[in-house]
Parts: C-alpha cells; structure tokens; sequence
C-alpha cells in the first residue's frame, strides 16, 4: 500500500456547445481549481466557440465535436426568444422551436463525442446542461459526469410545497402565501403545455432512434450523476437536496476580472447615481420595446432618480434601432445618442460588466437577470430592476424581487412611466428596505461564492469512487464483452446515491409496509364483527 497514489491525476473533459461563455465560464473556474489540484482539463465545443477556453491556459487540448451556429441563425434564434410569451400554448411554441434547434446538435454533438471517447477515453466528463450528448455518452461508456445548471433543474428534486415545473413558475415559488388558484395554475403546466411537450417529444425520440439510440433521457427525481447549480439559496428557493446535488454558486472570478477603459472610468467618474442597463449578450428586443425603455430612463433623469445611463448592446441588437434613428431622447436623436454624443449616455459593444457594477457611482442595474447577470448583481451588492425576457429569467425575477433587492416589469406590458417609477422607487429607497436586503443579499452571496471549492471536492470524490467501484480498473486493458462500458461488473453501489433510487418504489415508499398493515387491520376488523356478530 506503500506506492498507492491516494489522490491520482485524472484526465476531465469540459463539453459546453450551444451554451453561450456564460455557460462555459463557471465549469472552467471550477477546474481551474481541479487543475491546480493537478487533473488534466481538456475541452470539447463546437467549431467557432474554442476561444471560450482562451482565458483559461490550464486547458491543455480543444476539441471539435459540431458545426459553428452561423449569425444568421443566432440573430433569428435571439429574435425569438426576446418575443418569449407565456400567454398561450401557440405563443409558447416560439420557444419550443428555439430547443429543437439547440437540441438538434444532439446527434453530431453525440457522434463526435464518442469519436473521442474511443480515441482517447476522459476519466470524468463535466458538461453544461443544455446539451443531452454528454450524458448519454457517460452511460454508454460508463464515465462519471457531472453538470452545471444556472438554477434547479427541472423536476429534480421534488418538493409537495414547490407547485408547478422548477423554471417555468410564472406566479409562485412556493405555496407558503399562494392562494389555491395559483398553484393550481403552475402545477396545470406541463398540462397546459401538453401539445408543445408531446410536438418536441415525438421529435427528439425520432432524431435519437435515427441515429440509433432507442432510449430517451429518463427522468429522475434524483441524479445519477453530479449536479451542480450555478447560484445559491435566497436567490433560489432553499429544499432539501440529495448528496449528489449542490448549489454551488455564486460562482466567479476571485477579482480577476477586466477592468474600466480610461472612457468608461471617466465617464463613471463624475456621476453620483448610474443606471446600468443591459439585457444579456444575445437578447434582441423589439423597437417598441427600445423606445419605452428609452423614454422610461429619460423620465428617470429628468425626475432627478439618475445621471447617467451605461447601456450595453452589441452590434446585431442594435438593429432593432434602426426605425428610432430620428426618434428624441434626453434632446438628441438616437443616431446621435448610439454614437455617445450625449454626456449622459454611455454605449457600449462589450462592457465589463463585473467592474461597472462594483463602480461606487452604479447605483441600479437594469437587468434581463440571467443567471450570470444576477450573480454580479448580487455578488456586487447593486439593486436590479428585472426585466425577464425568456427561460428561467422569468421565475428569477420573481425571486429576486421576493428577496426584496429587485422591482420587475413585464416586457409585454409595461410603460415608460412605470420604468421611471420604479426606478425612483429603489433609487430613494425611503424605508431602507433596498438597502438592507441588498447588503444582505451580498454578504450571502459572498460567502456562498467559496463553495467552488466544495464542488470540486464533490466532483473529485465522485470521480474516486466511481473508478473503484467496478471489477476492472478504467486504466485497464478493455474486453469488449464486458458491460457497463466494459468495466465488468458493478461491486458497489455509488456511495453518495441514495438507497430509494435502487429500490422498487413500493419498498422505497415503504407502501409495501403500509398495504400488509391495512390489510391485516381490515382482516382484524372483519374477524371482530364476525365475533360480535356470532355472540349475538
């Protein structure tokens, strides 16, 4: 036992596709920590997203496992999900075709895994969430996985008290101070949805059977697997969660992150209450919707609430201003203001967003509260008014402004009057409570930010135990008539799954107990009338 490495150097391949760098960001700063424990990080994407693993140089090889997402289908793809409605099941049909695209990188994404997998197996594989390939390739290959989600996943970890679909709640988190209608309303979701669910499952199993995977993901209410989320409790709704699942965010940068410009200083420089306003890299609004905004924040300065506006918008949402060329805000036209020939308005392509919000003269952040965006926003201690475009954007609005630092507006019904008055509303703050919960919030937010480091040692223990436990050893020589990936045999069950996920579930329900004890009292009960009876 003399020569036993107790803590060996394994090989971890990250695989992020149609995810977005926030996606990849928080996996790659969890392995930054698993790189300097000494593990090999490699990186699988498709063609076009390998600069994701540029600022990181622990990633020791990229790979290529699908084609590049042209412009053209992400413009269209973004357009889509900015006019998100949850209204109707046609008006939710515009995000359903939204998954169908992303998920139709499933098959080369899978193909192109297993190319790999075959020419030079990992030992762990660490994916984001919005890509099925990894998980089906971890099962067939039998390597251990782990996933990175931006909030709970979808009907995982079940609780009677959450109503409805994790994600998708439109009216309440919980049912604590919700009224019968309301939950009613969220647990009919999946219900109300039911073409939409039936349309994108039909679809998958046919695109999964043409390429010869019979099986369709199965769902679980606890993992198989390590599932990490990118956020933490008081921004998330607090559950009990199985020893495979952790909320492990926020999870940053420790202060490494790009600095101001000499512009972006000196315009912050002189300001005493800036209004940070962006809405997601990829958000694409409609001009309507640009030109409340616009006259919502001009209100807002006029009334005093702030004085200035940093407004981040890259190039191909900046389309969407054309028809507002000629249209006057805060005295000039919009031409003029997207050329920054106002003193109080601030454009910018690409904006270091982490340090804006920690510039003492950022007072507001006018958020479309993604998962990242609310992290910093938190993280940084800066109040938000939220405004959900798509996806779970919607129910983190909803939460933020129940932890009392965020007021929301609709982005399908809304004024520019209610934009400047709501933010009057957090700017003056007149009983604190802004304040308060925002400080709050931040100190959470920061101590909760050191568990990365939690969830590397979750994914290291997972990894250690699951190359143990079979009856060959992955760096072994493979025979291929071996199951479980040719592993052999299974001798031990993973040791941080629960026993009621390997049991049937009248006996992990304890039903079985139950239905012998009704009985045997119903037995009791008949056989002391028959008594009574025959005393009679």
């Amino acid at each position: 036992m003399s020569n036993f490495n107790i803590h060996p150097s394994r090989k971890i391949l990250v695989v992020v596709t149609v995810g977005g760098s926030t996606n990849s960001a928080p996996i790659f700063e969890v392995c930054q920590i698993l790189a300097d424990r000494g593990h090999v990080i490699e990186f699988a994407t498709l063609s076009g997203r390998e600069h994701y693993a540029r600022p990181y140089p622990f990633v020791s090889k990229v790979h290529i496992i699908g084609r590049a997402i042209t412009a053209e289908e992400d413009e269209q793809l973004y357009l889509k999900l900015g006019n998100w409605d949850n209204t109707s099941v046609a008006s939710r049909s515009g995000y359903w075709s939204c998954k169908k695209f992303y998920d139709s990188f499933w098959s080369e994404n899978y193909r192109g895994l297993k190319q790999l997998v075959d020419g030079s197996p990992p030992d762990f594989i660490f994916s984001d969430y919005q890509t099925e390939a990894p998980k089906d390739v971890a099962t067939e290959y039998s390597i251990p996985l782990a996933e990175m989600w931006p909030q709970m996943p979808w009907l995982m970890a079940p609780q009677p008290w959450i109503p409805g679909l994790v994600g998708a709640q439109e009216r309440c988190m919980t049912s604590e101070n919700a009224n019968m209608f309301d939950r009613l309303f969220e647990q009919s979701h999946i219900l109300r949805d039911a073409p939409n669910f039936i349309d994108y499952y039909l679809w998958a199993r046919k695109m999964r059977r043409d390429n010869g995977v019979a099986t369709m993901p199965a769902i679980k209410s606890k993992p198989d697997h390590v599932v990490l989320v990118n956020s933490f409790f008081g921004s998330e709704v607090p559950k009990d969660l199985p020893p495979l699942m952790m909320a492990a965010g926020p999870i940053l940068s420790d202060n490494n992150w790009e600095k101001l410009d000499e512009r972006q200083a000196r315009f912050l420089e002189n300001k005493k209450a800036v209004l940070y306003l962006a809405l997601g890299t990829h958000v694409i609004l409609t001009p309507g919707v640009i030109e409340k905004i616009f006259q919502g924040l001009t209100y807002a300065m006029k009334d005093g609430h702030i004085d200035g506006v940093v407004y981040a918008v890259r190039d191909v949402a900046r389309k969407q201003f054309v028809p507002l060329q000629q249209t006057i805000v805060s005295g000039v036209t919009v031409s003029e203001l997207l050329q920054n020939k106002h003193d109080s308005w601030l454009f910018l392509d690409h904006a270091p967003q982490r340090a804006i919000l920690n510039d003492s003269s950022v007072k507001l952040f006018f958020s479309h509260v993604g998962a990242s965006s609310a992290n910093e926003g938190l993280y940084h201690g800066v109040p938000m008014l939220c405004m959900g475009i798509c996806g779970d954007g919607l129910p983190r609005a909803i939460r933020l402004e129940q932890a009392g630092v965020a007021l929301s507006i609709d982005k399908n019904d809304f004024s520019s009057a209610e934009v400047a008055e709501k933010i009057g509303t957090i700017i003056k703050d007149y009983d604190g409570e802004f304040t308060r919960n925002t400080r709050r919030m931040q100190r959470i937010a920061h101590v909760a930010s050191r568990r990365k480091y939690a969830a590397a040692d979750l994914i290291e223990e997972h990894m250690y135990d699951w190359e143990l436990r079979f009856e060959h050893h992955p760096q072994e020589p493979k025979k291929d008539y071996l199951v479980n990936g040719r592993r052999g045999k299974e001798l031990s069950p993973m040791h941080l799954q629960t026993a009621d996920m390997r049991m049937p579930w009248l006996k992990a329900t304890n039903l079985d107990q139950k239905l012998i004890f009704l009985g045997l009292v119903t037995v009791l009960v008949y056989v002391c009338k028959a008594l009574i009876s025959g005393a009679k």
